[in-house]
């Protein structure tokens, strides 16, 4: 059987150009790589700035340099890499270990429970939004 790999490719980079795209905004990838994750995918993504403060690659999802030549860490390569059936068990690994990791740190509560603190940390700073005593 065919192995089956769900691959994110973030916005900057552009198929139809065949050439990396500037991003957004520094540290950009989008909502998919976690949906992906969390619905147990193994995500293989281009290693936008930033990313690998949130996942491990090789652990919680493969990264690739962006570049789709033949460097050892373009797209083609790491797909060569990632759909060879030797591969697979890692590749299992890494699916299930993103999948908890997503689910462990990274859903919409979490995310509103860091915008509360960061709302809490700024009211902190500033002496004129404390209550009155």
């Amino acid at each position: 059987a065919a192995a089956k790999v769900t691959v994110v490719i973030g916005d900057c980079l552009d198929l139809s150009a065949h050439t990396p795209q500037p991003c957004p905004s520094p540290g950009f990838w989008g909502q998919g790589v976690y949906t992906a994750l969390r619905h147990g995918a193994f995500v293989l993504h281009n290693a936008v700035p930033g990313i690998q403060e949130h996942f491990v690659n090789g652990t919680h999802l493969a990264l690739f340099d962006g570049s789709l030549d033949t460097s050892s860490h373009s797209l083609s390569r790491q797909l060569d890499r990632w759909l060879h059936p030797s591969s697979t068990p890692h590749r299992q690994r890494i699916r299930r270990a993103g999948q908890h990791h997503v689910i462990a740190n990274h859903t919409h509560l979490h995310r509103v429970q860091h915008v509360l603190r960061a709302i809490a940390a700024l009211d902190a700073l500033d002496p004129h939004t404390a209550p009155p005593h």
